[in-house]
């Protein structure tokens, strides 16, 4: 599938795919900033006018949220690699792969025999600066991202925060890297995720900031919450 004819599709059915959202702080106030994503895909992003959260109003249903990342298209799509040949999907993914351990290894690099998870995990590439401290553990919808984590030896479910239980421990370290602004059930999905937590276990959560770069680059249909320092702390706290 090409991008114009996925584009023609998606704009078509919009109203079909979407609902309608307060916002995070509950309320329904707020004042339309787009109508467009970067790829001409309908994406109507509002900024609450209580708390200031830039959102996407109507949202992407979870059901169809699940489905396009069970596709992998959306990763050709925003990686710019639409030829259905090519193997390596994830060929421009892991360009930041160390963010998370060189931020955190001040915090770990003296433990071991953690269990550590990401969720959203895609190319994996993450997790692997991790091997040497522990359990390795991932989450994505992605049938390439299970494939490549048996390669690398990841214990891996399919799904989303849904499928946590299935691990049946308390993780020790959270990876949630440009993951939390694609939530659908932002609230009950942050909870799910807590209860696999301990009172030791760190966070770590990476967003694109809106307050480094807004402009129409940021903008992603699957992307539901865009976020500013200010806003990020209000909506985790």
């Amino acid at each position: 599938m090409d991008l114009n004819n996925f584009r023609e599709k998606y704009n078509q059915d919009f109203h079909l795919n979407t609902e309608n959202k307060a916002c995070l702080c509950g309320s329904k106030k707020n004042k339309k900033l787009f109508d467009f994503d970067r790829y001409l895909l309908k994406n109507r992003i509002v900024t609450c006018k209580d708390c200031g959260l830039i959102f996407a109003n109507p949202m992407l249903k979870k059901s169809f949220l699940q489905d396009f990342y069970k596709s992998d298209f959306y990763r050709k799509l925003y990686n710019h690699e639409l030829d259905d040949n090519k193997n390596d999907i994830f060929l421009k993914e892991g360009d930041n792969s160390s963010n998370a351990f060189e931020f955190l290894k001040k915090f770990i690099s003296s433990k071991k025999n953690l269990n550590i998870i990401e969720i959203g995990s895609g190319h994996n590439s993450n997790l692997v600066h991790f091997k040497n401290l522990g359990n390795l553990h991932a989450v994505d919808y992605s049938t390439e991202s299970k494939n490549l984590a048996n390669k690398l030896e990841i214990k891996f479910e399919q799904g989303g925060v849904e499928v946590l239980k299935k691990f049946n421990i308390k993780f020790d370290l959270i990876i949630l890297s440009h993951v939390i602004e694609h939530f659908n059930d932002f609230k009950n999905d942050i909870l799910e995720i807590k209860k696999y937590s301990n009172d030791s276990s760190l966070f770590y959560i990476e967003v694109p900031s809106m307050d480094l770069k807004y402009n129409l680059d940021q903008l992603q249909n699957a992307h539901n919450f865009y976020f500013t320092k200010n806003t990020f702390i209000k909506h985790l706290d």
